[in-house]
């Protein structure tokens, strides 16, 4: 009764009310304090719903007046309501302090104890043998204040997957350092991805058996940003630095990755699949397989990326288009004003799979490789340097599918340092001004090195061919 005054509620209806509010708040406290199915948390908003109009069909209600306080009431206990509120009640997002001295010391414990909606904040430090499964939506996992570092060396990972198994939706992952990963399966992942959405940015995974492993489901995306990988990968070749599998999309952005171990550095069977502003090198120790491999196709928009293959690479190829078999129906390659640089003395710049046409336009391949093999690629305003495999009596066609044209053939391109991979443009080079505008995707930003993004601001009549555009530098006065 003490509940039923508290609302707006005439006393005839406060009975009935309180009645149904008594059975709302049982089942809220119970699938709040238990793992429960998406459909049982759309059944208890349907009860929620069926309670209230009971209510109102019991007590003969005349007067509105009393329906938005039983709206509020069904809206504080509907777990589905905890789940994705429009406007959340007071305690939903409650904030979980890891470290020393903080509510927990332990990650894994903060996370077996947090409700959906909740922010884990993690202090700076090593945390030492920590690996777990998360299994709540809407949740943040956050270094603050600084990195904080997951160790995962020598310590078993959970299930054998992953320091971090994701399974709930709308998860989000940001300044963490996850290192160590190892499972007898040889593909010990820093995260195992199984659930519907995960968003990662500023992190950083090193040497690990596989960086972000990402599992098949259909319907699931995956965001990774401003994001470091470095050394992942096992010499059976079947672990990467980054492995998405059947999924809908897969978005990379602004990630430097680097020094692969015998794996690819980015390898999709995603549907969809967005890579955009990376730079992605062997190094000085790196040997990757396939720079990128679309294993299955997809529907791929490849746009100012660098792609470095350093000589000790295991594989000569740096993009190759459903080397499996095309798995989809809606299926498109467009590589547009990307820097790909080959370091070996042989190599394939695209290998083509497939019977789609691909669209590779206004990008800069410097080193002797073929540019295409396989199927058809349309080349269109790309640029090609220190390449003998062409010289610059070649047709400008250079061998693409029809409504190829406009490619050159340059004997130096002019870049800042070749040596430490530093290939922005100097005042001199050729590729200044001269892309071809073609209905390909233009770039808006270029990546900026430390993982991050800069504003790519064109200062000619046509944008530069490649990843970066030449901006003259400032005179001090």
């Amino acid at each position: 009764m003490g509940l039923s005054k508290r609302l707006p509620i005439p006393a005839r209806y406060r009975p009935a009310t309180a009645l149904a509010a008594l059975g709302m708040i049982a089942l809220g406290m119970y699938c709040r304090a238990n793992p429960v199915t998406d459909a049982l948390h759309a059944i208890n908003a349907q009860i929620c719903r069926i309670s209230l109009a009971a209510c109102a069909t019991h007590a003969r209600l005349t007067d509105p007046a009393p329906v938005p306080a039983l709206a509020a009431l069904a809206d504080r206990f509907s777990y589905r309501a905890l789940i994705t509120p429009t406007n959340p009640p007071q305690g939903y997002g409650k904030t979980l302090s890891v470290g020393k001295g903080q509510d927990f010391s332990s990650i894994s414990r903060a996370v077996s104890v947090a409700h959906d909606g909740d922010i884990i904040a993690i202090a700076p430090g090593i945390y030492r043998g920590e690996s777990m499964i998360i299994a709540r939506n809407d949740l943040t996992l956050r270094g603050q204040g600084g990195i904080a570092i997951i160790d995962a060396t020598h310590s078993p990972l959970v299930q054998h997957k992953a320091i971090l198994v994701t399974q709930g939706r709308n998860l989000l992952i940001e300044n963490i350092e996850l290192r160590g990963a190892a499972s007898p399966h040889q593909n010990g992942a820093a995260i195992r991805a199984e659930g519907p959405s995960l968003e990662v940015r500023h992190c950083f995974f090193h040497d690990n058996q596989a960086g972000i492993l990402v599992s098949n489901r259909r319907d699931a995306t995956v965001l990774v940003e401003y994001s470091e990988f470095a050394r992942n990968g096992h010499r059976s070749g079947q672990a990467h630095q980054i492995y998405a599998g059947l999924i809908a999309q897969l978005t990379l952005r602004y990630n430097f990755i680097h020094d692969s171990l015998v794996g690819s550095a980015i390898k999709s069977r995603a549907a969809r699949s967005v890579i955009e502003y990376n730079f992605v090198a062997d190094g000085a120790a790196g040997s990757a397989n396939y720079t990128v491999d679309l294993a299955n196709g997809g529907n791929v928009s490849l746009v100012g990326n660098v792609l470095e293959k350093a000589p000790h690479a295991e594989n000569h190829t740096f993009v190759s288009y459903a080397p499996e078999a095309l798995a989809g129906q809606n299926n498109a390659l467009v590589m547009s004003h990307n820097t790909l640089v080959n370091d070996r003395d042989d190599g394939n710049f695209i290998n083509n799979h497939s019977t789609v046409v691909a669209q590779v336009v206004n990008n800069l391949f410097i080193g002797r490789a073929s540019l295409v093999t396989g199927g058809a690629v349309q080349l269109v305003g790309n640029m090609v340097m220190g390449n003998t495999r062409y010289d610059a009596h070649d047709d400008d066609r250079l061998d693409g599918a029809p409504g190829s044209g406009h490619n050159q053939v340059v004997a130096d391109v002019s870049i800042v340092d070749r040596a430490q991979l530093d290939y922005r443009l100097t005042p001199a080079s050729p590729a200044i001004d001269a892309a071809t505008p073609v209905g390909a995707p233009s770039p808006i930003w270029q990546y900026r090195h430390g993982a991050d993004r800069e504003l790519r601001s064109h200062s000619g009549a046509r944008a530069d061919v490649g990843a970066f555009e030449f901006t003259a530098p400032a005179h001090s006065n």
